[in-house]
């Protein structure tokens, strides 16, 4: 999904980037999918001459939030349980961007981060957002549920000028 020029500001419900837990302990943040999806995201970017995505921390809260809501209400969808997509998601957010994506995944294996990463660089939408030559930050949320499957959503962003941020 591509949406462009907008600005937001963030309200959010899921954790900052040191806690684990989302809504209840059912429902688990994996810092570590997040960390394998940053890096090998920005390792295929490299690869082909691209500059690597910086790390948005409203970008990842609102990419957590977005997983964990799939995993919590046990849908995939890159519009939330209300309806609202990536751009109306976004609205609390104080961000100036030029262009706005995201990908989602869904999955249950031994390497569920590698196997999203692996998922998106086959489909020709998700592998435009992951090396669009736009795209400059991101933010990434990975959740476990109960049954094991992990929930993943990478926003992509280009900011509006130099700051990324609306002045407060």
């Amino acid at each position: 999904m591509l949406v462009s020029r907008s600005s937001f500001n963030l309200i959010s419900r899921c954790a900052a980037e040191e806690t684990t837990e989302c809504h209840d302990s059912h429902y688990v943040i994996q810092p570590q999918a997040e960390k394998y999806v940053f890096s090998e995201v920005n390792r295929l970017r490299v690869e082909v001459g691209l500059e690597p995505l910086k790390k948005n921390l409203k970008l990842q809260v609102a990419a957590r939030d977005h997983s964990c809501e799939m995993a919590r209400l046990g849908y995939f969808s890159h519009d939330d349980f209300q309806g609202r997509n990536l751009q109306q998601r976004l609205a609390p957010l104080r961000l100036m961007w030029q262009t706005i994506a995201e990908n989602i995944a869904k999955c249950q294996d031994s390497s569920p981060a590698r196997t999203a990463v692996d998922g998106w660089f086959h489909s020709p939408g998700h592998k435009r957002n992951m090396l669009n030559p736009d795209f400059t930050e991101t933010g990434i949320g990975a959740v476990v549920n109960q049954e094991g499957e992990v929930s993943f959503c990478q926003i992509f962003m280009r900011p509006n000028g130099k700051a990324s941020e609306l002045p407060k």
